[in-house]
């Protein structure tokens, strides 16, 4: 049985926020990390619309 889309979801968000976090010192890095992660979640939300 394949992953399910939540758990590839859940797995991207923890790296992201871990990514993140290691960036924060460096301002522009991490705004740029924090984009990405919107774009992530904005990705899975409509992934997960098509799949209802």
């Amino acid at each position: 049985m394949p992953p399910r889309l939540s758990t590839y979801h859940r797995t991207n968000h923890t790296a992201s926020l871990a990514l993140a976090k290691n960036l924060r010192k460096n301002g522009s890095a991490h705004a740029r990390m924090m984009e990405l992660a919107k774009a992530s979640r904005f990705y899975f939300e409509q992934l997960r619309k098509i799949g209802e």
